[in-house]
């Protein structure tokens, strides 16, 4: 979903339930959508800087155009709080 009108990008939210554990863990988040892009193209999910304060990385993010399946995006929270996605 475009922020703006003027929005060069899609906000994604993550499915409701998904919460990251404190302390230096990785989580699978499905995002149960699908991007089908050009050929010679791809997607690039970026956090916003509110999640980046709060100690949370995206570590794989790449949507390729041969992606046939479902896509996922796996998060780290580096922090001492649990991270719940809004």
């Amino acid at each position: 979903v475009p922020k703006t009108l003027y929005s060069s990008g899609l906000e994604v939210f993550v499915p409701q339930g998904e919460v990251l554990p404190p302390g230096d863990t990785t989580t699978i988040i499905p995002l149960n959508w699908m991007l089908k892009s050009p050929p010679g193209h791809f997607g690039l999910l970026l956090l916003l800087s509110q999640q980046a304060k709060k100690g949370v990385m995206v570590l794989a993010a790449v949507i390729e155009s041969q992606c046939q399946g479902g896509n996922w995006t796996m998060l780290h929270n580096g922090s001492k709080e649990e991270y719940v996605p809004l």
